[in-house]
């Protein structure tokens, strides 16, 4: 026993020592006279008891009443009063003291028996706070929130989980907790706690609150009955997150039964047992399976063994350690298994287990790994889809790429057309003048024939950037060729390039789309160049055409000696995106594009190596028909008798009015001219023409309104009508020339080719006449 007594009176100090030595024959006893030092024996402590006197000099003994609470220092105290001090006793009872004893002879001698009690209430004290802060500690420590109500909604007890759980303050929820659901889930809620209230066995119920973060989780209610201030009935239940394995949240108090209550409204099996495995506590749906277990040992009475469980986790749970496992029994039921700690005030250690059956989870989860394997073979072919359309958009965006520059090169080309007109007609006029003066007759038909090679570049141009029109038809495969050499023929001259040619003339027709074919002979000869630039050599380019009687089929060979191919690479060039060139240089689409398109006209592409030469065969089915001969432009001159017929120029370019005028009139025409269709028409109410020779685009009234207006007026001279056009690649201007079936050239055209459209025109409209 460790003693301290505060008393300023020598001699009250001395008899207090005496009783307790008197008394207790090992204790050990501190006195001093003022609280500076009381203090300070205090700090050093700890003591069983103090006895404190009230009154001291300098200050009184309530003063360190205050300061030992605010220190928390645990040492239980008696006050010593004088006689008619007892209010102030009194006081200091409230302030936390244990007792008060007056000064006198038969108060000091109930001072050894005042200790004692003093002595064992403060034991008993502390244990009580150290049960009551283990069981508070358990509860609010587990993720499950537990919460006591009144039949009538009212909250009474909500664990600090509930925050956490469903992230609204104990205030906010003990306002507002019914508001928060849903209509549907209210009254499911309210329906059942009050079946519950009522004395109705209710089972677990989930139902979707919204956290405070707006984010919905679903949540089970475990409720029973419980009363409330002696008769009242109430609620007590529990709430947790059905999306992850329960885990205990119970309310902890001083009283066992409570404990007892949480635990018999949970559906889980609980039980507690000590260390030799004797069953403690069971709750209600534990022992609604196994009865009375009367303290048999659990392995026994819950899992018919003779000894302890192998699969037990006992070690660890004396180590304080908190234990999860699954357990599946021999009835094939599976369990979720928690082994908690419990300590005891005397140091030994309980188990509190909670088994879960998980048998049905077991099942369903079984079930997803099954359909997770079928999910990923699905996505696994899903995927592969993925990367096929990935191929197929990549081919997409590259075609899309190659037509905005067709656009473009369309859009040039049609600028030039008209200036090209313009050089073209006057070089031919100057021709003209220039009989007598044989040099500069030369030096202008020079220049005439720079012009026609530059129309015919553009007319290339024209034709290779109409890539949407997608119509097959009759065509020669020769002219596919040619026009494609023709575009790259700058690039194989200053490259140091040979290209050979050996092309078989009257060979049948291919039934195809010119535009698309170009694009195949195109991209091989593209190849082909850079195979011989790679190779570092001056190289050639071989094309050659023939006609396979035996298999009805054209053949094309496109070889070069560049660099050639490996074996390797030969099994996969034609497929999308393999390329040998470095980043940035090729798509690799080139070649798996120009494998469609053959296909797409029923033919073969294929590629092989012979002697130092690498060699593209193209090889299309051929048309039964006889070749058609060529139709193109001769050197021929056309002489038309005229007789002063009128002609009407329109065109909105003033420059190619005046070169018309001047032509024709050199040929005896009387020309009449317009700049416009509006124009154009009053030109016609006052004169009647033999032949109109007009433009389509043109401002105020184009040439196709003005086709419209002389169908209403004078069908007959739309026969008698020329349209000449620089826009031969709008689908909307093919499309009105092939509709209307109306005569036309496309611009830059020769006088020659024009004089040839004029007779025929002139020459059926006279047949007409005569008959």
């Amino acid at each position: 026993m460790k003693v301290i007594i505060v008393e300023d009176n020598p001699d009250h100090q001395l008899i207090i020592k005496r009783k307790l030595k008197g008394y207790y024959s090992n204790i050990k006893i501190d006195a001093t006279s003022n609280v500076e030092s009381a203090q300070e024996l205090l700090v050093k402590g700890p003591y069983d008891v103090l006895l404190l006197d009230y009154r001291l000099k300098g200050a009184n003994g309530i003063d360190l009443v205050k300061w030992i609470h605010e220190k928390r220092i645990e040492t239980p105290i008696i006050m010593i009063t004088g006689a008619g001090e007892v209010e102030i006793a009194v006081k200091a009872i409230k302030l936390g003291v244990y007792d008060y004893l007056c000064k006198n002879a038969e108060s000091f001698d109930k001072l050894p028996f005042l200790i004692e009690k003093v002595v064992k209430e403060h034991a008993l004290k502390r244990k009580l706070n150290e049960a009551e802060f283990k069981y508070r500690t358990l509860v609010e420590g587990m993720n499950e929130a537990v919460f006591l109500m009144k039949s009538n909604g009212q909250f009474l007890y909500m664990s600090s989980s509930v925050e956490r759980l469903l992230g609204y303050s104990d205030s906010e929820l003990r306002e507002n907790f019914l508001s928060y659901f849903s209509e549907v889930d209210r009254n499911n809620f309210l329906k059942n706690i009050s079946l519950v209230a009522s004395g109705m066995k209710v089972d677990p119920f989930v139902i979707s609150f919204p956290r405070g973060d707006e984010e919905h989780v679903f949540i089970e209610i475990n409720a029973s009955q419980f009363a409330v201030d002696g008769e009242q009935k109430g609620v007590i239940g529990t709430i947790q997150d059905v999306t992850k394995h329960v885990l205990l949240q119970r309310e902890i108090e001083s009283e066992r039964k409570k404990i007892v209550d949480i635990f018999n409204s949970m559906i889980d099996w609980v039980y507690v047992v000590d260390e030799e495995y004797n069953i403690k506590f069971t709750n209600k749906s534990l022992a609604k399976q196994i009865g009375d277990p009367d303290r048999d040992k659990c392995f026994a009475i819950l899992y018919r063994r003779s000894k302890p469980c192998p699969y037990c986790k006992w070690e660890g749970t004396k180590k304080e350690l908190t234990m999860r496992w699954e357990m599946r029994l021999d009835d094939g039921k599976t369990f979720d298994v928690i082994s908690s700690p419990l300590k005891n005030p005397d140091g030994s250690i309980y188990r509190m287990i909670i088994l879960r059956d998980i048998t049905r989870k077991k099942e369903v989860e079984k079930k997803y790994r099954q359909m997770s394997e079928e999910t990923l073979k699905a996505n696994r072919e899903l995927k592969s889809a993925i990367d096929q359309l990935k191929q197929t958009q990549e081919q997409l965006i590259q075609s899309e790429k190659l037509a905005a520059i067709g656009k473009l090169v369309a859009g040039v080309a049609h600028e030039l057309n008209n200036p090209l007109f313009s050089a073209m007609g006057f070089a031919e006029l100057l021709v003209m003048d220039s009989v007598k003066n044989p040099g500069q007759r030369e030096k202008l038909e020079n220049i005439l024939d720079s012009i026609k090679r530059a129309r015919s570049i553009v007319r290339d141009l024209l034709k290779f950037a109409r890539r949407e029109n997608v119509e097959k038809e009759n065509i020669n495969i020769n002219d596919v060729v040619r026009e494609t050499l023709s575009l790259r023929q700058y690039e194989h001259k200053v490259s140091d390039i040979e290209v050979v040619c050996d092309l078989q003339e009257d060979i049948p027709m291919v039934f195809g789309n010119f535009v698309r074919l170009q694009q195949v002979v195109l991209n091989i000869l593209i190849n082909a160049e850079q195979a011989i630039s790679d190779a570092k050599e001056k190289g050639a380019i071989r094309v050659k055409t023939g006609w396979d009687k035996a298999g009805e089929r054209i053949v094309t060979e496109i070889s070069d000696n560049g660099m050639g191919i490996s074996p390797e690479v030969m099994g996969k060039i034609f497929d999308p995106f393999f390329t040998t060139k470095e980043v940035g240089k090729g798509t690799g689409l080139g070649l798996s594009t120009s494998y469609g398109i053959v296909k797409d006209h029923n033919g073969q592409l294929a590629v092989r190596q012979d002697e130092g030469w690498t060699i593209f065969i193209i090889s299309l089915p051929a048309v039964r028909e006889e070749p058609v001969p060529d139709q193109g432009e001769t050197g021929e001159e056309v002489e038309v008798p005229v007789a002063g017929e009128k002609i009407l120029v329109v065109d909105d370019e003033p420059v190619i009015v005046r070169l018309l005028e001047d032509f024709f009139k050199r040929k005896g025409f009387n020309v009449i001219s317009a700049i416009s269709g509006s124009d154009a028409l009053k030109v016609l109410n006052k004169n009647d023409v033999e032949l109109i020779i007009t433009d389509i685009k043109m401002p105020q009234m184009d040439g196709k309104q003005f086709y419209e207006e002389i169908k209403e007026r004078d069908p007959k001279l739309l026969e008698r009508l020329i349209f000449i056009t620089g826009d031969t690649l709008s689908t909307e201007t093919r499309s009105f020339l092939r509709g209307t079936g109306a005569h036309f050239l496309k611009k830059p055209f020769s006088f020659n080719e024009i004089m040839k459209l004029i007779d025929k025109i002139l020459k059926k409209t006279a047949q007409r006449e005569l008959f």
